[in-house]
């Protein structure tokens, strides 16, 4: 996300979705980039069915279980939504 967008703190829901495309995460995950990426209110506006915090508690979870780092935002290498053991080129 930083190399394509910048570094900021959050980003925008269309930069979200398209590194989410660009690293082949399943649609059905696209609510935990949201949630790692996104503002609360912006993400219950764009996922209003899911619970921001949850989502957020669920990518801290499996964050923290990959490395030990704690998590608050993901951080802009972190490799979190890349397939296990595959290089995409990509980095989100």
């Amino acid at each position: 996300m930083a190399r394509d967008y910048g570094g900021s703190e959050f980003n925008t829901e269309g930069q979200i979705r398209t590194a989410a495309e660009m690293c082949r995460l399943r649609q059905e995950f696209f609510y935990l980039a949201f949630a790692a990426f996104l503002r609360e209110a912006e993400f219950v506006h764009v996922m209003p069915e899911r619970d921001y915090r949850s989502a957020r508690e669920t990518v801290r979870r499996y964050r923290d279980s990959a490395d030990g780092t704690p998590w608050e935002p993901l951080a802009t290498d972190s490799g979190a939504f890349a397939a296990a053991g595959q290089d995409n080129g990509h980095s989100v």
